[in-house]
């Protein structure tokens, strides 16, 4: 910023040329030299203005405008050193030179040196509180290393002074989407829109803040308006593309990153968005190219160092041998990935862990103990090395209660509503553990909210939720004192596992929401169930293993009204028996697609009813998958395979009502869905696989004492298959049974006492 009067009272060109002819006559003239750098500034000749300015410093080395406003012409040419040490000469001479100190922070902060820059700013604002730029430009500055509170007190000081100004409500905006206060947020965009409609960044941040409130098709409104304004604005393009993306819209979204690439090519966030979408896609090849790409322009970003460790593992394989290659991928990339995290001990943890993770590996049949422990490992140096740098008070002294009272146990989970994990594990717990042993309270990071979310909200002991930073939920968890943290699903999100890689209770616990182990070594144990683990399942886990009885659980049954399903892709009875198959699906994997071509061979009719999931892409690789399988052995695949729209609870339990069978996927097996199959009495078939999420289902025939429904390898699942869609007198006495005995499900209370007594043990060292 020069602080020169103005000079262009004429047009440029013939100022200069004014100018040259009095130097011409009047060389030693340092004030002509001073303004003819000003002309040739403002008519964007930097090189030459820079040279004007020398000379002006040869004949006066003491004019403090001159330094500074050499500086400037430094700027104009991308020399930043050059330029801040024209503005440290110019702050020898005056050390009160608010425009220099803040063209000084200018200058630093665009060579990343963010604390010195802010020192600048704060220097010149102390000289001149009513120094409207600085003010702004110390905010940008403490928004870039995410200090956006400080960041804030500088926007509404600026706003002081020009309540109207755009630069500092987009300003203080943005700073408010780092709080993750976004109705703030949106506020101060939306002021802006009325001040300056045609505002594109403006209408582009409204997309971010939305796109962060899940509200993707405003989001998407919102980009689209962006663009209409700004068609080459790269990052409104990337908006509308991760709005599309929520929308499922992922051939859409993948031509807007095309789109934004081709704007801005060294868009490392968008390559990185692109990365993401092909993985989700079951590109997994192509993915790892974008990721590629994202290291080639930066080498040490850690979303595209994540990424690339990531990607080689595919939502759904193609085959049993490309399982086989890309974990020995994996295993390849983790080396790398340690080696890069020992070199850049600099690395914002909070950017990588999370920011995608393995869980496409639990549904390979393999113990992935040693890959998810050196994982986990990582992801634990990572977080410690962000706690010990983020602004937080000093951890309150570790337990709550002292061997006084009830103990204090935290959840952790982003499901706190009608989800699957919730309904099998935290629902029961919190109905039913005792109060006065055990007081539980949950952490809700998730937002979605629905009636279960109130009811929790009113059977905890304490309830934590809301849009929080991660500093912030660490803080409100320590705040707490707790004796321990539970994580029911480790590994289904990313702030759930940013918090698990921290200590913040003296007891962590991991549980089955996701059935495998979470390789932390800040996680002490692993709840799970006895029915669910085969003999030595220990080496299966780096936590302590801790099977509670029988189903490990307390649920309760859904008890759904009968309604009724129609859908033309159903069929009718004489298209033969109607077969549920209710897994998602990354659940099914290649090496079983044989054992439903073969069923469909033994029956000659029959109609496999798979769901089209949310995720179309993943659902359209699978059907495009299982369609090849039947065409190789000669088999029509329209004739067998029938693909419905994902049902609500009641319609679905509808269709288990009409439906003759349901087969429970091989390998992965399912848990809520088989719970409710036998709830409308409909016969399963199930296997017992490996490992723990293997034998989900198969627990539960055990429990049932139905073990004529457990297969143990592919030719008795189909053998069982086929006795039960054929054999109506079979099929009959197996629904009686189911009849008779599936109460023995619902409502156990052991598991609650189990926990209870493991809890207090555990924490007390009680007998």
């Amino acid at each position: 910023m020069s602080e020169s009067p103005p000079v262009i009272a004429r047009q440029p060109a013939e100022l200069i040329d004014s100018l040259r002819r009095q130097l011409r006559t009047r060389p030693r003239d340092a004030a002509a030299h001073r303004q003819l750098g000003n002309a040739l500034l403002a008519a964007g000749l930097p090189t030459e203005a820079s040279e004007s300015y020398r000379r002006a410093i040869e004949i006066e080395p003491d004019n403090v405008r001159a330094h500074n406003n050499l500086g400037q012409a430094y700027m104009r040419l991308g020399q930043m050193r050059e330029a801040a040490d024209a503005y440290r000469r110019a702050l020898q001479l005056d050390p009160d030179y608010a425009i220099a100190h803040l063209n000084l922070g200018i200058a630093l902060q665009q060579q990343g040196q963010m604390d010195a820059a802010i020192g600048s700013y704060q220097r010149a604002i102390a000289l001149k509180p009513t120094l409207f730029e600085a003010q702004c430009q110390c905010g940008d500055a403490l928004a870039c290393i995410e200090r956006s509170e400080e960041a804030i007190v500088h926007y509404e000081r600026a706003l002081a002074l020009k309540p109207d100004a755009v630069r500092a409500l987009v300003g203080r905006g943005n700073a408010w989407q780092q709080l993750r206060r976004f109705d703030q947020a949106l506020r101060d965009y939306g002021r802006v829109l009325q001040l300056a409609p045609t505002h594109a960044e403006a209408h582009n941040n409204s997309a971010s803040a939305l796109l962060a409130m899940k509200r993707p098709r405003e989001a998407l409104s919102s980009a689209e308006e962006a663009l209409r304004l700004r068609p080459e604005l790269a990052e409104a393009h990337h908006n509308r593309a991760s709005a599309l993306h929520e929308l499922q819209r992922c051939e859409e979204a993948l031509s807007a990153l095309e789109r934004a690439l081709r704007f801005k090519p060294d868009y490392i966030d968008a390559w990185c968005s692109q990365g993401k979408l092909l993985r989700k896609m079951g590109e997994h090849e192509a993915a790892e190219r974008s990721f590629a790409r994202a290291l080639d322009l930066a080498p040490n970003h850690p979303e595209a160092r994540i990424g690339k460790l990531i990607a080689v593992l595919p939502p759904i394989a193609a085959s049993n041998r490309e399982i086989e290659a890309v974990r020995a991928s994996f295993d390849a990339e983790l080396t790398g990935f340690d080696a890069w995290v020992t070199r850049h001990p600099e690395v914002d943890g909070s950017r990588v862990v999370g920011a995608l993770q393995p869980f496409f590996l639990a549904y390979q049949e393999f113990n992935n103990r040693d890959l998810l422990t050196r994982y986990g490992g990582l992801c634990a140096q990572l977080m410690s090395r962000w706690l010990q740098r983020v602004p937080l008070s000093a951890p309150a002294p570790a337990g709550g209660s002292s061997g006084r009272g009830p103990i204090r146990v935290g959840v952790v989970s982003a499901q706190v509503r009608d989800h699957s994990v919730y309904r099998a594990l935290v629902r029961g717990w919190l109905q039913q553990l005792d109060r006065a042993q055990v007081e539980m309270g949950l952490f809700n990071i998730g937002i979605a909210h629905d009636g279960e979310t109130e009811w929790a909200l009113h059977h905890s002991a304490f309830f934590v939720s809301g849009d929080r930073t991660l500093r912030e939920w660490v803080a409100a968890i320590r705040a707490l004192r707790l004796d321990a943290l539970i994580y029911p699903e480790i590994g289904m999100d990313a702030t759930t596992l940013k918090l698990a890689s921290l200590r913040l209770t003296p007891c962590q616990i991991a549980a089955w929401g996701h059935p495998e182990t979470t390789g932390l070594p800040t996680i002490d144990y692993y709840l799970s169930a006895e029915l669910f683990e085969p003999s030595g399942s220990e080496s299966h886990y780096s936590e302590r293993l801790v099977p509670l009885p029988h189903l490990g659980c307390y649920y309760e049954p859904h008890e759904e009204a009968s309604t009724r399903v129609d859908s033309p892709a159903l069929g009718g009875a004489d298209d033969g028996p109607l077969i549920v198959c209710a897994g998602t699906p990354f659940k099914y994997a290649p090496q079983y697609d044989a054992v439903l071509v073969e069923l469909a061979s033994r029956l000659a009719r029959c109609r496999l009813v798979f769901f089209e999931p949310h995720d179309v892409a993943m659902g359209l690789k699978l059907r495009t998958r299982l369609e090849a399988a039947f065409r190789e052995q000669q088999l029509d695949p329209a004739g067998y395979l029938r693909f419905v729209p994902w049902l609500p609870r009641a319609q679905f339990f509808a269709l288990m009502r009409r439906a003759d069978l349901y087969l429970d996927t091989i390998g992965f097996s399912g848990f809520n869905s088989v719970m409710q199959a036998v709830e409308c009495e409909l016969p399963a078939i199930t296997y017992e696989g490996e490992f723990m999420r293997g034998r989900l289902a198969s627990a539960v025939m055990q429990r049932l004492g139905l073990p004529e429904l457990i297969a143990r390898n592919t030719e008795e699942y189909l053998a069982l298959a086929v006795s039960l869609a054929t054999d109506s007198t079979f099929n009959q006495r197996i629904r009686a049974r189911l009849r008779e005995c599936k109460a023995v499900l619902f409502r156990d209370h052991a598991p609650i006492e189990a926990l209870e007594q493991f809890l207090i043990q555990t924490l007390r060292g009680a007998p």
